[in-house]
């Protein structure tokens, strides 16, 4: 700024003009902020606090996305765009026009795009996370079921029973790399012993709900990854039965990105289908969705199996509302187990994702049953500290 000859700069979201010539400039400069230690927030209301000097007009948009900055430290764009997409579609005056808005957003993504691909460049060697890895191939486990799915555990367990030694075989090779070799041999002489004694269902049940390590090994997984970098691909085994579904795109093809809003459920959603304004639903993500086959993809396993649902990261929030409760509330769940973040004055978040999962529900009573309660969750494990618990 301080060496340019450009006295006007701007972009979709907010222009920037400088008032005074480049000596007088250079000069307030060295004497008012060289030796001031800002952060680029500071210095942004530094240069508000200046009018004199320089001439800064934000949009509507940008505005809202700093105000969420400044009183919640964060910030969800798509949230905010829905926010004033609604205000728009509400006809409240000096709102600006939705295709002004759409191309804010537009503006947006292409920076978000431009900025996690140098994040993921410069992460090739990423160190996987050992603890994270292991936690998302661990066993099912009986107590994180719901009470309405255990008759999915009877059924699992007399599947996994009926197992000949190429499923075991088979079920083995795919966790080859993962320190379970000896454990499923014993799951395996286990299954055999079983059968052999022919005991009763009730019994399998009870026995199964004290020793299901690596006898109740998921035959498939599937990472459903929200955030367009490859850093989750890394995470699992090189096996058909493992899977990832990059819902919202990657940034290896930047067409296929989604960002925008998926809120169905919200009220008023239905007030913008009723505008019959296409401009108003451009960045629905459930339309987004059928411009690949991934979301076809998610349903087709959903379908096909109980399943449960680690969530690793997702704030849950209503950005992705109509997906989650497509997954949440499906038949076939049958537990939601949060990974919560661990502050260092040993506070957690449990409770806020906990509150964000209730929005994404509509039958309440299922919420409360399929929500694996923090007694049996954990803290989402950290690199730092799993390179530490393995050193």
């Amino acid at each position: 700024m301080i060496n340019s000859h450009r006295r006007l700069d701007d972009d979709p979201l907010c222009s920037f003009r400088i008032l005074w010539d480049n000596y007088s400039l250079k000069r307030y400069y060295d004497e008012n902020v060289s030796n001031m230690d800002l952060s680029g927030q500071e210095f942004v209301e530094h240069l508000k606090a200046v009018s004199h000097i320089c001439e800064i007009k934000r949009t509507t948009f940008l505005k809202s996305l700093e105000t969420s900055i400044e009183t919640k430290g964060w910030v969800d764009i798509e949230n905010e765009y829905y926010r004033l997409l609604k205000q728009i579609s509400n006809t409240h005056p000096n709102i600006t026009p939705t295709s002004t808005l759409n191309s804010q957003l537009e503006y947006l993504k292409v920076r978000l795009i431009e900025y996690l691909s140098i994040i993921n460049s410069k992460n090739q060697n990423y160190e996987v996370n050992k603890v994270l890895c292991a936690r998302i191939l661990e066993p099912i486990r009986y107590q994180d079921t719901s009470t309405t799915s255990k008759k999915f555990w009877k059924e699992f367990i007399e599947h996994r029973l009926e197992f000949d030694n190429d499923n075991w075989a088979q079920l083995l090779s795919s966790y080859a790399n993962y320190d379970v070799y000896s454990r499923i041999i014993e799951a395996q002489s286990t299954a055999d012993m079983i059968r052999k004694q022919k005991v009763d269902n009730e019994y399998i049940c009870n026995w199964s709900r004290h020793h299901s390590d690596e006898f109740m090994l998921p035959e498939s997984i599937l990472i459903l990854n929200f955030n367009y970098t490859d850093f989750a691909d890394k995470y699992l085994p090189d096996s058909d039965i493992f899977k990832i579904n990059h819902i919202h795109g990657e940034l290896k093809n930047k067409d296929s990105v989604i960002f925008g809003y998926g809120d169905e459920l919200d009220k008023g959603y239905e007030t913008l289908k009723e505008l019959n304004e296409n401009e108003c639903l451009r960045h629905m993500k459930s339309t987004r969705y059928l411009e690949a086959d991934n979301y076809r993809k998610l349903l087709s396993y959903i379908d096909s199996a109980p399943f449960q649902i680690y969530i690793m990261g997702h704030s849950c929030g209503n950005s992705d509302r109509t997906l989650l409760n497509t997954l949440f509330e499906h038949d076939n769940c049958v537990s939601i187990k949060p990974f919560f973040h661990r502050k260092d004055d040993g506070s957690d978040n449990y409770l806020d994702i906990v509150q964000n999962i209730s929005r994404n529900f509509t039958d309440m009573k299922k919420m409360r049953d399929r929500v694996v309660n923090k007694t049996y969750c954990e803290p989402l494990p950290q690199l730092k500290k799993a390179v530490n618990d393995n050193e």
